[in-house]
């Protein structure tokens, strides 16, 4: 009985680590940058949980609502393996809050007006210098006209603010000031 012998060369890859990270804070209406730290790659699937995808190694995407969404990120090696990595992303809110107003009545800048909080409910108290409330609202009435709760014209000045609200379920605490020119 014979036999041939023959030599195979065999190649065995270490696959693809799919991995990645992003920059933080995200925040909702904002592109976050997604950066891949995979080992051994030469693609990528990205799903980022908010009905978008992308093909790119580094790519970004925007999120238009609050909340926690999965990204998911596949890479395959040239040889076809796979490797796949699921991370939750807290998309937070961006706070907007103007440091003037003028409540003339010209009709332009004449309400002190929160935009953009991106919290699911917020206070504000606003205190003159003296520490005594000028204002007190909700996300419903965020809005201050200049005017004490007794309906007085405050004078003009600088008055303090502090916002208390939630963002998806992380607390939030704003404090500043703002100037009112009459």
């Amino acid at each position: 009985c014979t036999s041939a012998l023959d030599v195979y060369t065999v190649t065995i890859s270490s696959g693809p680590h799919a991995n990645f990270t992003y920059v933080h804070p995200a925040i909702v209406n904002s592109p976050v940058q997604f950066q891949d730290s995979s080992v051994n790659t030469s693609g990528w699937n990205w799903n980022f949980g908010n009905t978008y995808t992308d093909t790119h190694s580094n790519p970004q995407s925007i999120y238009t609502s609050l909340g926690t969404y999965p990204v998911t990120l596949i890479v395959h090696d040239s040889l076809g393996c796979l490797d796949t990595i699921v991370k939750y992303i807290v998309i937070d809110g961006a706070i907007s809050v103007p440091n003037i107003f003028t409540p003339n009545g010209d009709g332009a800048n004449d309400v002190f007006l929160l935009k953009d909080l991106g919290l699911n409910a917020y206070t504000i108290e606003i205190v003159d210098r003296w520490g005594l409330v000028v204002y007190n609202g909700d996300q419903n009435t965020s809005a201050w006209d200049g005017r004490t709760p007794a309906g007085l014209a405050c004078p003009a000045g600088t008055y303090f603010y502090l916002i208390n609200g939630t963002a998806v379920t992380t607390p939030k605490e704003y404090k500043g000031f703002l100037t009112l020119i009459r």
